[in-house]
Parts: structure tokens; C-alpha cells; sequence
């Protein structure tokens, strides 16, 4: 397998030639026990851009020196036989290294010499399996920090603001961290009225960005950055590290698909001017300015299904420049969706949700330029891969 083409960076010297995949757990800022460290039989790390990430842990729950488990379940010493729960306060006893509460956990991943911090979260769940035959395992699930956006529903009504301004108000107030917009900002169109009505601030902002075609998504803490939320179209993403992926090469497979089913060539969408007392009627097709700079190269085979019409009447909207951003939305997202993609490549840190790759050797109709919505970042004895999933957004790299 050839090294990963990486534009900005060689990944070849960056990840010591991807020779000894390596992870660290840090506990309360603290490397985890070396004893805990070897009892972990696999990681996974998942993101996504419509969830929240989760890191689980599968350790090993058994200490056949000893004849009992180690971090929960019943224990039984080998030389009473007496049974007893397994308690936190013993020297060598590791029950309350794992339990779910507030002690943050940061997890890297990367190899030998140059680790990458992939996520910080708070353990939520413990389950452990007592087998009928062979060892004992503990299955640990933390969230990261989308998790804490859920602790209090608000309602609110936000009335001619533009989605990055609520975006960062709503960031900026009630959230432990901040939301981040691009700068300079994309021409928006205020939203005449939008309300929050007994949401959770993060459902709120995850349905505010799937209104108007954003995406909002988790960038991890960094040397002088804290860890922080983006709230912007994908289109604009400027990836850290723009990374290269080729059939033959640096992919170890890739499954893309490329449907028509679905695609519309046009959406009118309809409302209610309350101000100027008229119906509003907007249409869009794929002759729009921003409508044209997804997946360019394919709008042919849309329109050779026969310029299938959708109208959408269900959402209000109050004047056509609101209808015409929302329409907007539902055509763009519709293309995003025309060729997606899964695939798996030697694990890389920086491959992240919200991050963008340019897959190569598959063809004018599938090469191109993928947003990668979720990805699962898998250590074990095995080694280590990262699964993706991503959609084509654009047939060259952005501005080329």
C-alpha cells in the first residue's frame, strides 16, 4: 500500500510511515493505568455530522490471578471462596476508574510519536458481559461534548436575524462552547420569524442548519484553540488538511453509489407575504448561482429523468427571499445526495465529520471532491482503520 497523498502535509513523515499505530487515554488530564491500558481489547471513535460522537471501550473484566472481576461485578477470592462486591477504596481495585459521571476522558489515536487528540468525552453507560464461557468483558460508551447541549430545554422566537447571527447567539449564551461562523460570512437572507419551542439548544441548531443547507459540526481542541462548533455550509469548509485518497492506493476499499432516483430538477415553494398581504410562489431549478456549484458535471443526468418538479407547501415562510434560501436548501441537499460514498483507509486522526477529501481513479462520474458526514476510527490488535462515509459535492477541488 503506496503513502497517502496529503497536500499540505506528508503523511508518510507525519505518521512515522504508518508503522506503529498507537493510542493514549487520559483520565482528569492523567495517562489512564498502564494495567487499565492493557486490558483494552478495542476502541472505537465514531462522529457524525448528525449525532453525537461517542467513544467505546471494550476492556477485559477478568483477573484469573486473582479469580475476580476487575472493574464491576461480583468478586470472589480464590482462597475463602467468600464472595464480595468489589470495592473502590482497595489499593489494587480499579471499580471506580471507569464509572459513568463527570471525569472527562480524552482519547488520541495516531502512531508512535505523533498523536492526535480525537475527542474528549464523559463516560454515559457501563455494560458488562458475564459470559458463560471465556473472559468477562466491560463495553464502555462516553459522549462528547454535544452531550452536555442537552441538559435544559429553551423556547424562543427569533424574528428577521440570519442563521449564522442566531447560530452565535445561541452559542454565545447558553452553550459551554462557542459557535463559530465563517468570516467573512456568506450572503444569508434573514429569517423572517423561527422559533425554538421546548428544544434542547443543539436540536435547535442541528434543525436550523438543515434548513437552510449548513452544517454543524464538532472541531476538536487544538494547540492554542479550544474545542468549538462550526456552523456553515459545506461548501465552504476549509479543510486543515486536505487529503488525498486513490482507488489502488490509499483506499483499502471504497463503495460509492450514484442513484437518479430521488434528483428534482426544480422546487417551488409556496407561503404567505402576512406584511404585504399576497401568496409567495418561488421557484428554483438548476440554473440557480448556488445551485450550480453542486455537482456540476452530473446535472445532465437530472435532467434526462425528466425534470421531475417537487412543491413543498408544509413549511411556512414569510417573504421570497426566505423561500427562495429554503428552496435553495432542499435542491442542494437533494444534489449532495446524487453520489455518496463508504470506504475504509489506514487510520488517519485527521479524518474527521465535516472534513473534505478528494478520492481519485474512479472515473469522471465519481472522483471528485467528497464532505465526509461520519467516520469510525477502529483500533485493536488488528491495527487500526478509519471507516467513512461522504458524499460528492463537486467534480475538481474548491476554486480550481
Amino acid at each position: 500500500m503506496n503513502t497517502l497523498d496529503l497536500v499540505t502535509l506528508s503523511a508518510d513523515r507525519a505518521y512515522q510511515g504508518f508503522y506503529a499505530p498507537h493510542f493514549e487515554l487520559r483520565i482528569a488530564g492523567e495517562i489512564a493505568p498502564e494495567k487499565a491500558i492493557r486490558d483494552i481489547v478495542q476502541i472505537t471513535y465514531s462522529d457524525n455530522i448528525k449525532d453525537i460522537d461517542s467513544v467505546d471501550i471494550t476492556l477485559n473484566n477478568w483477573d484469573p490471578e486473582n479469580n475476580l472481576h476487575k472493574y464491576i461485578g461480583k468478586t470472589e477470592h480464590k482462597n475463602t471462596g467468600k464472595t464480595q462486591q468489589a470495592k473502590a477504596s482497595s489499593p489494587n481495585s480499579l471499580a471506580s476508574l471507569f464509572e459513568p459521571g463527570l471525569t472527562p476522558f480524552e482519547l488520541r489515536l495516531g502512531y508512535l510519536g505523533n498523536l492526535s487528540l480525537v475527542s474528549t468525552v464523559t463516560i454515559t453507560s457501563m455494560e458488562p458481559s458475564f459470559a458463560s464461557s471465556g473472559a468477562s468483558s466491560l463495553q464502555l460508551r462516553g459522549l462528547n461534548v454535544l452531550h452536555r447541549f442537552r441538559t435544559k430545554q429553551h423556547s424562543e422566537a427569533w424574528v428577521n436575524q440570519k442563521p449564522s447571527t442566531i447560530a452565535r447567539k445561541v452559542g454565545g449564551r447558553r452553550l459551554p462552547v462557542r459557535v463559530e461562523t465563517p468570516d467573512p460570512l456568506p450572503v444569508e437572507q434573514p429569517i423572517p420569524f423561527i422559533a425554538q419551542d421546548n428544544e434542547h439548544d443543539i436540536d435547535f441548531l442541528l434543525g436550523l442548519a438543515r434548513r437552510v443547507g449548513y452544517e454543524l459540526y464538532v472541531v476538536p481542541k487544538t494547540k492554542g484553540k479550544p474545542e468549538h462548533l462550526r456552523f456553515e455550509p459545506s461548501n465552504r469548509v476549509v479543510p486543515a488538511q486536505d487529503i488525498s485518497l486513490n482507488w489502488g492506493e490509499s483506499l483499502i476499499d471504497f463503495k460509492p453509489r450514484l442513484t437518479t432516483a430521488n434528483q428534482i430538477a426544480k422546487v417551488t415553494v409556496r407561503g404567505w407575504d402576512r406584511a404585504r398581504k399576497k401568496p409567495i410562489k418561488v421557484t428554483v431549478d438548476l440554473k440557480d448561482s448556488e445551485v450550480r456549484r453542486i455537482n456540476p458535471d452530473l446535472h445532465r443526468l437530472v435532467e434526462a429523468t425528466g425534470g421531475r418538479e417537487e412543491i413543498t407547501v408544509t413549511e411556512p415562510v414569510f417573504s421570497e427571499a426566505d423561500a427562495r434560501q429554503r428552496a435553495r436548501a432542499i435542491m442542494s441537499d437533494r444534489l449532495k445526495q446524487m453520489v455518496t460514498a463508504d470506504g475504509t483507509t489506514i487510520g488517519l486522526p485527521g479524518l474527521r465529520a465535516g472534513s473534505v477529501v478528494e478520492i481519485g481513479s474512479l472515473g469522471a462520474s465519481l472522483s471528485g471532491r467528497y464532505f465526509v458526514e461520519k467516520t469510525t476510527h477502529s483500533f485493536s490488535d488488528s491495527g487500526y482503520t478509519t471507516r467513512f462515509t461522504a458524499r460528492r459535492e463537486s467534480s475538481r477541488r474548491s476554486g480550481s
